[in-house]
């Protein structure tokens, strides 16, 4: 696992807020600006525990994609963190799923043909507008040789444990998801009677969407 840390030192150093990013990401590619420090955490070849977080009394979880399953694996092994609400963005906790998540057949097709050409096809399916996808095609990208790795460990973690244990308050559901089919993100969280479930008008990817993790967090969490 990749972390990378980007500290606002004039901010609030008391909270921080931890982005489990999607699968094949570079966490330099994350443009979304934050109000307090940020983790950013990608990679998932290999599993390891989170840093020392014992300096912040408020932790604040988002979590993407194929990150919403192993945020909720890592947080298993840190129950007692001080986390203030937690979210999660066109993921599941079972992840490989007819019902629930992504279709076996696609997963497995995705992985076995994975190379140049079917990532340019795969970053234009994670949105709902072809312009944020041309802009995502500028960001730094990992070798697609060590993305397809990092696709097969999470395949063979999966098939171990397929579904993780629930630790999330908020569910974002992008309607127009073309890799997290939006019908099995819904039947999924409805099976989790406490979490809120929200629909957004967006693709995959809701990065193009906010500047902001702020304006995000603004949009989906109660107030008062």
């Amino acid at each position: 696992m990749d972390f990378l840390f980007r500290r606002k030192p004039f901010h609030d150093q008391n909270k921080l807020r931890i982005f489990f990013s999607g699968w094949g990401m570079c966490p330099e590619g994350n443009r979304l600006e934050s109000d307090c420090d940020l983790l950013l955490i990608s990679n998932y070849t290999d599993l390891t525990p989170l840093p020392d977080l014992s300096a912040y009394q408020e932790i604040e979880i988002i979590a993407w994609s194929l990150g919403v399953y192993h945020a909720a694996k890592l947080l298993s092994y840190s129950q007692d963190l001080p986390v203030s609400h937690s979210i999660a963005i066109n993921g599941t906790l079972e992840p490989i799923s007819e019902q629930f998540g992504i279709p076996p057949k696609i997963f497995s097709g995705t992985l076995e043909k994975w190379n140049e050409t079917t990532r340019f096809k795969f970053n234009r399916r994670m949105f709902s507008h072809p312009e944020h996808a041309a802009e995502f095609q500028k960001l730094p990208m990992r070798p697609v040789e060590e993305q397809k790795e990092e696709l097969a460990a999470i395949a063979a973690r999966v098939e171990k444990q397929k579904r993780e244990k629930n630790y999330f308050d908020t569910a974002i559901v992008g309607v127009q998801d073309r890799i997290f089919p939006a019908k099995a993100q819904q039947q999924a969280w409805e099976r989790e009677k406490s979490v809120l479930v929200l629909l957004q008008d967006f693709g995959h990817d809701f990065r193009p969407f906010y500047r902001s993790f702020e304006e995000l967090l603004m949009e989906v969490l109660p107030r008062g």
